[in-house]
């Protein structure tokens, strides 16, 4: 009986040891996989402030004037209570 006892013991150490092997390997790649997800929001965050100074850039209202005056479009009145169409199309 005490044989049976201490080989039950040896199993179970055998298979906890077999568990808790399986869970470190999963730790570690959990890990891993948790760093090159951090690293992708790295680069995300610098393109997104890239792109916002890109915009900011192309959208500024000095350059975006210089632009349509070189380009002889007209300027738009958006207060105006009555709603006009014009023609962006370049004149000669």
């Amino acid at each position: 009986m005490n044989i049976l006892k201490n080989l039950f013991l040896v199993g179970l150490t055998c298979g906890l040891l077999v568990f808790v092997t399986f869970i470190k390997s999963e730790v570690r790649a959990l890990t891993k996989e948790t760093q090159h997800v951090i690293k992708q929001q790295e680069k995300l965050e610098e393109n997104i402030k890239v792109l916002e100074a890109e915009f900011a850039y192309l959208t500024n209202p000095a350059r975006l004037a210089k632009i349509s005056n070189k380009l002889n479009f007209k300027n738009i009145d958006f207060n105006s209570t009555k709603p006009q169409l014009v023609s962006l199309r370049y004149q000669n």
